[in-house]
């Protein structure tokens, strides 16, 4: 009996023992966890070029947060510093801690103008301004981060010129949305927008980059088929560029090419074929004429036009066919024996087109015959009393003098 004992008791430290030894912590890795140091921060802000209102360099404010990406060997640990003014230092939270003494590369980002923020993305407007620095590098010491590099921006910024008040819809440009913190990249959409001139002619900034880098084109809206588009140079919306885009109108757009949004093809100007007129009268008459071409655009308005001097335009009398390819019209109310020219006429997004010239001419008016008495040889028959015709035999005392005919 007692020898059973001893091996149950034996038995009972042995699996202690493998209890212990399962729950060693030496053996379990365990999550870092976050740590907070101070960090000097010895960098220049460059700002964008053009800049006329503020300094090219930026002083930090009081909770600016600046974004870190640490370099660890193959490990990558990011920080946020937010900076106090009045101790003119900065506190940096990392997600993991540092190793001591170690020196190594890092990353920076700094936004302006941004929206909300989570724990791995920083929102983005079209207003956010992103600066940026991907060849910093730090030194680690005694609890303090010493980190050193040079922010720069990180996205192109234009604005528009025009009217105060002039609203345009713009296509071609994309935008950050975010900024993702453990890689520190962007998230970039393409998508076109709505801008207003204000009192002083411009647009806000907008910051961001070209939606097809190889076209580098911009695109103004007329309305939901047409618009005015144009590439610009190689050096519009590099990273710092600031510069602006006079806004294309119908009477001033040299430069800008006229599309077809849905096609994509160049819109000119349609072709009307020469006009006829039939059935010719007095005050009347029939015109009809053809669109023969749209110009690669929506026809926005057809017609003729008509006066009594040749090269007649819209500015004369105009008859209109709405929008219709197939021009006809019947006129009453023109003056007779008048000549008339004629042109038909068709509009698009690119202009007005005019047919060549024809003439007619309206019909003489025939008026009612009027009827006179020949009254040659009466006058001298004032008295029927003198009339003599011995043939009839006419008694004259019947006849009476008649002292007047009239």
């Amino acid at each position: 009996m007692k020898s059973m004992r001893n091996r149950i008791h034996i038995a009972f430290i042995a699996i202690l023992c493998m209890l212990s030894a399962c729950t060693d912590t030496d053996d379990i890795k365990q999550p870092d966890a976050p740590a907070t140091y101070s960090m000097q921060l010895e960098v220049t802000l460059t700002n964008y070029k053009d800049v006329a209102t503020r300094a090219t360099t930026y002083s930090f404010v009081n909770n600016d947060v600046v974004y870190v990406l640490f370099t660890k060997g193959s490990t990558t640990i990011k920080g946020t510093a937010v900076y106090n003014s009045t101790t003119r230092l900065w506190t940096i939270t990392s997600s993991q801690s540092l190793a001591e003494t170690y020196d190594g590369s890092c990353r920076l980002a700094f936004l302006l103008d941004a929206g909300s923020t989570t724990q791995n993305v920083v929102n983005m407007t079209q207003q956010t301004r992103l600066y940026t620095d991907d060849n910093a590098v730090y030194e680690f010491s005694g609890n303090t981060v010493k980190v050193k590099g040079t922010l720069s921006p990180a996205l192109g910024r234009i604005r528009f010129r025009g009217a105060s008040g002039q609203k345009c819809t713009v296509s071609g440009l994309a935008f950050a949305y975010s900024f993702n913190l453990d890689s520190h990249t962007l998230n970039i959409m393409s998508n076109k927008f709505s801008a207003t001139c204000a009192s002083n002619g411009y647009t806000p900034y907008y910051y961001g980059v070209f939606a097809d880098a190889s076209k580098r084109a911009l695109t103004f809206e007329i309305d939901e088929t047409s618009g005015y588009r144009r590439a610009l140079g190689a050096t519009a919306l590099q990273p710092g560029s600031s510069g602006y885009v006079i806004i294309p109108t119908a009477d001033s757009h040299q430069g800008w090419t006229l599309i077809n949004l849905k096609s994509g093809d160049t819109i000119t100007y349609p072709s009307v074929g020469t006009p006829t007129a039939s059935d010719v009268s007095v005050n009347g008459v029939s015109l009809t004429a053809t669109v023969t071409a749209t110009g690669g655009g929506n026809i926005k308005g057809s017609g003729f036009v008509i006066a009594i001097h040749r090269t007649p335009t819209v500015s004369d009398r105009n008859i209109s066919c709405g929008t219709a390819t197939s021009l006809s019209a019947q006129l009453t109310d023109l003056q007779a024996q008048t000549t008339y020219y004629v042109r038909a006429y068709a509009t698009n997004e690119a202009g007005v087109t005019y047919s060549q010239e024809i003439s007619f001419t309206t019909d003489e008016e025939q008026g009612q015959a009027e009827t006179e008495i020949d009254r040659d040889g009466w006058d001298s028959d004032d008295d029927w009393n003198d009339y003599s015709n011995d043939n009839v035999g006419l008694d004259r005392e019947t006849y009476p003098d008649d002292e007047d005919w009239n």
